[in-house]
């Protein structure tokens, strides 16, 4: 992009030249003056930019005419490069107006692509679970798919839209510089938003996805795991998340905070695969000290 604005800036140069060129002439040729009149710098049409040009070296002196050649020269290979950028630059553009026209959807497939490979890396590569439909958790993997699904591609796109953002802290505190708000909104994310909502509608789901054990119990069961490792996780979250989401709320616009948090989340996935697999195993004892409690 600074390669395509500086040769902009270079072509809108040679224009003005091409002008003041235009001026000297004006005593000696009136009709040059008017061709060379037509160059718009903000529009660069490259048929009035040659045909101005072109009258200029045609009716000027020697010098004159040689340092415009030049300058057309110059000014088709600034055109052509820019051209040549802005093709490059084309399918970039492109994939950001689709992410801003549905960031809903972006968020949902963004969403899943990372999670699959994430859970089956944790579940294979470093639990040692064999690469197979009887070796992988399957329920496991589901539950990971809904949840990201749901929960990261569609919830959390509407809750940094109208919940989580810079409008709201602004009507609240009344600061209005970008730094204070930004660390206030990955703070309310860090410390409010994943320990009491994220965390416990996660293992909420994964408790639902298992089934296991009979509906009336998943809450109390949910409730008890929280309260058991919601601290720990926490702080491994806040470990990743608190400098990810100060970074994602200050420089990502609104459309890429979901897709942001999934590139860093492919870390936070693996975390909680691995989480999920070790506290599987206390599934049974947790059961039955619910049991003894009833």
């Amino acid at each position: 992009m600074a390669g395509y604005m500086r040769s902009l800036g270079r072509a809108a140069t040679l224009a003005g030249a091409a002008r003041a060129a235009a001026v000297v002439l004006r005593a000696e040729s009136s009709p040059v003056l008017q061709s060379v009149r037509g160059v718009h710098v903000t529009a660069f049409p490259k048929e009035t930019f040659s045909r101005g040009a072109m009258t200029v070296a045609a009716t000027a002196p020697s010098q004159l005419r040689t340092a415009t050649q030049m300058a057309l020269t110059q000014a088709r290979r600034c055109m052509s490069t820019a051209s040549e950028t802005t093709k490059e630059l084309s399918w970039l553009a492109k994939l950001s107006a689709k992410s801003a026209a549905y960031p809903t959807v972006t968020g949902v497939v963004v969403t899943l692509v990372r999670t699959a490979p994430c859970d089956i890396f944790g579940q294979t590569y470093l639990e040692g679970r064999e690469l197979s439909w009887e070796g992988i958790d399957w329920r496991r993997f589901m539950g990971f798919m809904i949840f990201g699904g749901l929960y990261v591609g569609v919830f959390q796109t509407y809750l940094y839209r109208y919940v989580i953002n810079a409008a709201n802290v602004t009507m609240l505190t009344g600061l209005t510089s970008k730094a204070p708000v930004v660390c206030i909104n990955a703070l309310v994310d860090t410390f409010i938003h994943s320990p009491f909502l994220y965390l416990p509608i996660f293992w909420l789901t994964m408790r639902a996805v298992n089934n296991t054990t009979p509906p009336e119990t998943w809450i109390p069961a949910t409730y008890a795991k929280w309260k058991a490792n919601v601290f720990e996780v926490s702080m491994a979250s806040a470990t990743l998340w608190l400098p990810a989401q100060i970074l994602n709320f200050y420089f990502m616009p609104q459309h890429l905070i979901v897709p942001f948090i999934n590139l860093v989340g492919v870390f936070w996935v693996v975390y909680l695969s691995l989480k999920e697999g070790m506290t599987k195993d206390e599934a049974p004892k947790e059961e039955e000290t619910l049991a003894k409690a009833e």
